[in-house]
């Protein structure tokens, strides 16, 4: 650890309203990590109500940690370009408050960044609970791959390389691989590839920001990897539940602003359809929903009609936060 400008790795971490008691499970398991690789720690508080910096000040005496206090909510993208400004290491993690580490698993993403500086971008491999396999390395959304998705094709055939596509459980887990992208729950960068590409985009509140981030990098001739041989536990938001309406419409809004950005006029009907597809599925089977309680079924049902309007170009933002 170390608490100066030399130090090799920064690790940025976002606060959002709820996780902050997974904070500090997810800092302990930091140190043992990291091992030999000096870094420190940058925490945004963005939750609007100070418990991330409470729960970030109980560290300070064992971790080399700054806390960046935000004066009203950001988007996560937003929040991680805040951090970057104070980063001079010449490595960054961008690390979800709700994972957990392995012991030298942060040390050894860094050595397989070092092997190869043409490497921007790595991930690893992810278990959520029940030890249940996380997709965390994927191809990019084209319509076809988006398609599979929301007619169920995809979950039928997870390891088909025509209908799993998406999320790649038909990779090899032996080697490092070149891949699309990797999840934002833990994504090692090098620091020289994040300023030539200007850091994340904030115009992403939530969602596809690192799918946006790692489709530039590698229009840059930057290579993004993952790393099979790093196992990290993720909860994956456990406050999604509660607010499923929300992250639903983002989801879907983020998809829709990575491809304005990315794709062909063609190419964002396609995804809108397909998109449109998927929402009018989830309203036929709507009443199913009854059996999680009258508002999850609401709460559903609001969502999809949210989204429908989004994908209609009919509503823009989101009202529901």
């Amino acid at each position: 650890m170390c608490d100066d400008p030399a130090c090799q790795l920064a690790v940025i971490l976002v606060g959002t309203n709820g996780l902050a008691p997974f904070l500090g499970p997810c800092l302990d398991t930091l140190p043992a990590a990291c091992a030999d690789v000096p870094f420190r720690v940058l925490i945004v508080d963005n939750d609007g109500h100070g418990a991330t910096s409470r729960e970030a000040q109980t560290r300070t005496t064992r971790l080399p940690l700054h806390v960046l206090h935000q004066p009203e909510p950001k988007g996560f993208a937003a929040n991680v370009n805040d951090a970057l400004a104070l980063v001079q290491e010449p490595y960054v993690l961008l690390l979800n408050v709700d994972t957990r580490l392995p012991e030298g698993g942060v040390a050894r993403a860094v050595r397989t960044l070092e092997q190869d500086p043409r490497i921007g971008a790595l991930g690893v491999r992810m278990v959520g609970p029940g030890r249940r396999i996380e997709s965390s390395a994927r191809c990019y959304p084209y319509p076809s791959v988006l398609l599979w998705e929301q007619i169920g094709i995809a979950r039928l055939f997870p390891r088909s390389r025509l209908f799993g596509r998406s999320r790649l459980y038909f990779v090899s887990q032996d080697q490092v691989i070149d891949v699309d992208w990797v999840s934002g729950a833990f994504m090692l960068l090098r620091r020289e590839a994040l300023e030539e590409v200007g850091g994340l985009d904030a115009g992403f509140f939530l969602y596809s920001e690192d799918t946006d981030l790692c489709y530039r990098l590698r229009r840059l001739g930057w290579r993004v990897v993952f790393e099979p041989g790093v196992t990290i536990f993720h909860w994956k938001d456990p406050l999604r539940q509660r607010r499923r309406r929300f992250t639903f419409v983002q989801t879907h809004r983020s998809l829709l602003r990575f491809w304005r950005k990315h794709g062909s006029p063609a190419r964002q009907l396609c995804v809108r359809l397909v998109l449109m597809i998927g929402v009018f599925a989830r309203l036929a089977t709507a009443p199913l929903l009854l059996r999680n309680g009258l508002g999850y079924f609401r709460d559903s049902v609001l969502a999809f009609g949210e989204t429908l309007l989004l994908l209609a170009g009919l509503k823009r933002a989101v009202s529901d936060g």
